[in-house]
């Protein structure tokens, strides 16, 4: 076999739809790592938090990096037990994903072994903002980087449940309107309106996190690591109609707005403490 056919056959199994969708995201966070740290030399250790299928990790393979992923989910390993019926990811890419379980959560790696480590729509899925960023500021090397791109807290429809606001309003008479005003997800059509509120109410409130940057940055200091926010790349690097329209018009609070509005670009390092020997 060939170099490019077995380079196809490590490819996770997903959609092309969906692994198109994986590959935009992963360009853009990428052009957002080298923006910030400058072109990333080959061989790299990259880490992927919350890699799915591996999609993400097969991408950074393919460009010379050495990726891992983990996620709290074993979807590479496990499929039908999520309700999918596509098979397991192939065996060489599924080496490089490790499932942590949440009652003991630790990233499975060494101290100060991690160059770079991304995600993206991740965080808005933590509960414990506070261990991750703890696990982040340990395994990433001292002059390591971590970005992650989640959802902002007062985004105008929540991208789950496509219910308006229901990042912050997440009653159950909230979200009984919308459901009996005709809104559902793509999982949810043909369902009633009080199946649909209920569903939203438990997801929302138990798989759905949107903390304020007050909180965020608390949770920074308390995890002993250095967070810091950065709209200005939203604006400078997402190909994104929005983004294409803030850079025409070049005003100072526009990407604070934004911020606050689409997405939210988190940066991690490790402080000048942690990063001592």
């Amino acid at each position: 076999m060939d170099a490019q056919a077995e380079r196809r056959e490590d490819r996770p199994p997903v959609s092309d739809a969906e692994f198109s969708r994986v590959e935009r995201d992963f360009k853009f966070i990428w052009r957002v790592v080298e923006r910030v740290n400058g072109s990333i030399a080959r061989g790299a250790r990259v880490l992927d938090l919350g890699c799915g299928y591996g999609s993400t990790v097969w991408l950074l393979t393919q460009r010379g990096y050495d990726a891992v992923g983990i996620d709290v989910f074993p979807y590479w390993a496990e499929p039908k037990a999520f309700g999918d019926n596509r098979p397991p990811a192939p065996a060489r890419l599924a080496k490089r994903l490790t499932h942590v379980r949440l009652d003991d959560y630790r990233f499975p790696y060494q101290d100060r072994s991690i160059d770079i480590a991304i995600s993206s729509q991740v965080f808005e899925h933590v509960a414990d903002f506070g261990i991750v960023l703890r696990e982040l500021g340990r395994v990433l090397k001292p002059d390591g980087l971590s970005i992650n791109v989640f959802p902002a807290r007062w985004r105008p429809v929540e991208g789950h449940t496509y219910v308006p606001l229901a990042t912050v309003l997440r009653s159950r008479r909230y979200l009984a309107l919308w459901a009996w005003l005709g809104v559902r997800n793509e999982f949810q059509r043909g369902k009633d309106w009080r199946t649909v509120r209920d569903l939203n109410y438990r997801y929302l409130n138990s798989e759905t996190f949107y903390p304020t940057r007050r909180e965020i940055l608390e949770y920074a200091r308390a995890a002993g690591v250095d967070v810091s926010f950065r709209p200005d790349l939203y604006v400078s690097e997402h190909p994104g109609a929005i983004s294409r329209f803030a850079r025409n018009v070049p005003l100072p609070a526009i990407p604070v707005v934004l911020e606050q509005l689409t997405q939210r670009i988190m940066l991690v390092r490790r402080t000048s403490a942690t990063s001592r020997p």
